[in-house]
This record gives C-alpha cells, sequence and structure tokens, in this order.
C-alpha cells in the first residue's frame, strides 16, 4: 500500500526588471549622490499612475508582472547611472553629465509593470492533491483437483519452501515469489479411496518426466489434476450367436467382438455355462483354441475380433444345442 502524498505547491515570482541598487539615490551607497542635492529619504523616480507622478521611498524595485496581474503603471522613467542593468527597452534619452538621466517605457505595455518592496508571488500549480494506492502481490499458484486424488508441489530444483499435499477434489491457491519453479505430481488417492487414479494435466504446465508438471511462476497460472475412478467394464458384441443347423460331422463358424469400455486397462478370459456345456466345451473353439484357454489383455478403449468354430461330431446327438459364453473381466497390471 502506498500512502497519499499531498502536492507541493511550486512558488513562481514577477521578474525584477529594475534593481533598487540601479537607482540614484536608492540605497546603494555606490550610487549615493552628493549630500547638497536632497532627495528627502525617496528614491529618484518618477512614476504615473494615471495622471499624478509620484516619487517612491527607498527600496522599491521595478517588476514585470508575468504571473500576478497586478501591473497598473500607464509610464515608466528611471533616474540611474547604469542603464545597462536595467531590463527595459530605452524609448527616450535625457543625458545629463551630472544626474545621467535616461526616461524608460516598459516595451509596449507599461501596465504590465509595478512598483514594490517585494514582487507580487502566487502559487502554481494551484495547493491540491492526489491519492496514490497500489497492492504489490505475489503471483499465485491455482490447483484444482477434479475427483478423489492427491496433488504434490515443491520447487525445482530444491529449495526451502518445503514440499506440498494437496488432496481433493477441491482448488488450492498459493502464491510463491515471481520466478519460482514449482514441479507437480500426481498421486493416485491412496489409501484415501483406491478405486480413484489419475487421468491427466491440464492447464498452464509444461510436461515433464515422469508425469510430472512444471510450472513457471511468471504470473497466475492455473493448472488441473484430473482423476477418473477405476472402471472395469466390457462390451460383447453380438450377444447371440447362431450357428444355425448343422449336419453331423459339420462346422459352423462365427465371430464376436470384446471391446474395453472401462477407464483401466482390463485382463479378460471366458467360460461356459448352460444347458449343454459339455457339448460346447468339447466342440467350441476359440481363436482356434478352447474357450478356457481363451485369454486377452484390452488397453481402454481397445477391442479385439474373437472367432468361433463350432465342430459337430459325427455321433453327436441330434437337437438344439444351447450354452452361454461368460466373458470376465479384471483390471490387468503391469
Amino acid at each position: 500500500m502506498v500512502p497519499a502524498v499531498p502536492a507541493v505547491a511550486l512558488m513562481t515570482y514577477d521578474p525584477c526588471v529594475a534593481a533598487n541598487v540601479d537607482f540614484i539615490y536608492g540605497i546603494d551607497e555606490s550610487h549615493t549622490y552628493p549630500d547638497n542635492v536632497s532627495h528627502y529619504g525617496e528614491q529618484w523616480l518618477i512614476t504615473y499612475t494615471g495622471d499624478d507622478p509620484a516619487k517612491l521611498p527607498d527600496g522599491y524595485n521595478l517588476y514585470r508582472d508575468d504571473v500576478s496581474g497586478t501591473g497598473d503603471l500607464a509610464m515608466v522613467g528611471i533616474l540611474t547611472f547604469t542603464p545597462d542593468e536595467i531590463d527595459l527597452p530605452v524609448i527616450d534619452e535625457f543625458p545629463n553629465p551630472s544626474l545621467g538621466t535616461y526616461y524608460y517605457m516598459g516595451e509596449e505595455s507599461p501596465n504590465k509593470y509595478y512598483w514594490a518592496l517585494e514582487p507580487n508571488g502566487i502559487e502554481n500549480p494551484s495547493d491540491g492533491q492526489a491519492d496514490l494506492d497500489a497492492d504489490v502481490v505475489q503471483p499465485t499458484l491455482t490447483v484444482n483437483i477434479v475427483g478423489e486424488g492427491t496433488v504434490k508441489f515443491g520447487t525445482y530444483p530444491a529449495s526451502d519452501i518445503p514440499i506440498e499435499a494437496v488432496t481433493g477434489p477441491g482448488t488450492y491457491v498459493r502464491p510463491f515469489d515471481l520466478g519460482t519453479n514449482l514441479l507437480l505430481n500426481a498421486i493416485d488417492a491412496v489409501p484415501q479411496d483406491p478405486n480413484w487414479m489419475w487421468d491427466g494435466w491440464s492447464g498452464d504446465y509444461t510436461p515433464f518426466v515422469g508425469g510430472h508438471a512444471a510450472v513457471k511462476l511468471d504470473g497466475n497460472k492455473t493448472i488441473t489434476a484430473t482423476f477418473i475412478e477405476k472402471i472395469v467394464s466390457i462390451i460383447v458384441d453380438p450377444t447371440t450367436i447362431d450357428f444355425g443347423p448343422i449336419i453331423q460331422g459339420g462346422t459352423g463358424t462365427d465371430s464376436l467382438n470384446v471391446a474395453n469400455s472401462g477407464t483401466v486397462p482390463a485382463s479378460v478370459t471366458a467360460t461356459l455355462d448352460g444347458t449343454d456345456v459339455e457339448f460346447y466345451t468339447a466342440n467350441l473353439l476359440m481363436d482356434g483354441g478352447s474357450v478356457t484357454a481363451w485369454s486377452a489383455n484390452l488397453p481402454v478403449s481397445e477391442s479385439v475380433d474373437v472367432s468361433l468354430t463350432l465342430n459337430v461330431p459325427a455321433g453327436a446327438e441330434p437337437g438344439a444345442k444351447t450354452a452361454t459364453i461368460i466373458f470376465w473381466a479384471e483390471e490387468s497390471t503391469p
């Protein structure tokens, strides 16, 4: 927070164009005239304000009203020995060997001048203030955790900032100094709930080895760690296989597809059940082998086509034969 600072009033003044010390009979002793000339304590200068001439007391200077606007003269006349030290244009000269008289006019506008002991000052700019307000803040890291899981993070390379861990679901916000490098690691929610697993990162990060996420705090950053529930699920299509009429000693063929519709890799096996289990166990082949010997490992969203071959023995009893292939899926382990 920056405190309010009052504005500083700067003083400016009308410039002096003829100093008292440069006048005859002024206060400068070097300009004192012989004692037999009496000036009665007044400067020997003439000014007209309207129609009335007037002499001024010692100590008065001539100022130009550049800033005050207080000039009021109709004429300016000065008695001096040093006209070159007076900042006014000469309009008329009246040289006198003993008095050195010069008569001056203040540029085009005598009413821009005034006699005074000191200049009329004004404040510029006018007194005032402006309140300043600012908050210096650190950039923040926002970690969104979707699902059940834990995110650990710390500086990279390691520093004195301790590693922190946050568990979701939820949102965590933490400030860091500008330029801090962080490394985040997602951990499955064990032992809180072994049925959830990390699915991936999204947001303001750079992929790092080992599935980590690197984040540089050169501004506010947001990263999301998504955890998904472990679901083992498969789909078998079609759900009914009809080999049709097969003569004794003949063969029937068909196929089906087994797809992994869960969220984890699946290890799939098969067994037979039903009225005529013995018939199909002895005579049905899956991918050229027995039903109980068949198995498949299916990554998430992948499937496998399975060929079915039914070899009917020559002496098989006529009639309808029914059974069910049961596919069993478990989460496969690396």
